[in-house]
């Protein structure tokens, strides 16, 4: 009769354990990552919406700084900044851009 385990028995436990803990830990931060990105994306539409009212009721493009829009009527007196890394917003080609998530 056979009592415990053997040491090939222990280990396979331990791979089987280990691959499941890394599936289980890259879905985890998939959420996270997918609502930084999304939060980016729609404080970048929100200055969008600003930058074409500012457009529409002066005529005039807003510059690469959008300081123009930095008052009480449009965006607040104080421009958001990227909530994930902090950055400044810039337009180009009449787009807001994230410098730090260019590609979003």
């Amino acid at each position: 009769m056979r009592t415990g385990f053997t040491l090939l028995e222990v280990m396979m436990v331990m791979v089987i354990s280990a691959m499941v803990a890394v599936i289980g830990i890259r879905h985890l931060n998939s959420p996270g990552s997918e609502a930084q990105r999304r939060s980016c994306l729609m404080t970048r539409e929100m200055l969008q919406h600003h930058v074409e009212a500012y457009q529409d009721d002066t005529g005039t493009p807003v510059t690469t700084t959008l300081r123009e829009i930095a008052n009480d009527r449009y965006a607040g007196t104080t421009l958001p900044q990227c909530p994930v890394s902090g950055a400044t917003y810039t337009i180009r080609g009449g787009q807001v851009q994230c410098s730090a998530h260019p590609n979003n």
